[in-house]
């Protein structure tokens, strides 16, 4: 591992401890870190025609989790109501602890889709 890849790693770790609102860095939060980190590269050594070692079973995994969170999310919120971006990113953080990434990316899928809509800033998403 590079410098330039440590110093990577500590900006995710930190960036997701701001995610789930904690001050500190914690050991999950340095763990979903490599775990994305080594996803990612495994993404990119597939994307070049390498072989990642099973990336695509994870692949597979991880959008079974996304469309997880996405059916739980439009279950969770009534079509026609809003509900804190705040709350919900915490609620969903702590029902899918060790997933943090496909939580973001769930609600990112229900934005473009144009199931949930951002207002008021971003401090609140609506489902259409």
């Amino acid at each position: 591992m590079t410098a330039r890849q440590l110093e990577a790693l500590i900006r995710i770790s930190e960036s997701l401890a701001r995610m789930c609102l904690c001050d500190e860095v914690n050991e999950e939060h340095i763990r979903q870190a490599y775990e994305l980190f080594q996803h990612s590269t495994l993404n990119i050594t597939d994307m070049q025609g390498g072989h990642g070692g099973g990336g695509s079973n994870q692949s597979s995994s991880n959008t079974e989790m996304i469309n997880l969170i996405e059916t739980f999310i439009l279950n969770r919120i009534a079509n026609g109501h809003s509900v804190s971006s705040q709350k919900l990113m915490q609620d969903l953080n702590a029902k899918f602890t060790s997933n943090v990434m496909a939580v973001n990316i769930a609600v990112t899928n229900l934005i473009k889709k144009g199931d949930l809509i951002k207002e008021n800033n971003g401090k609140v998403l609506k489902r259409l």
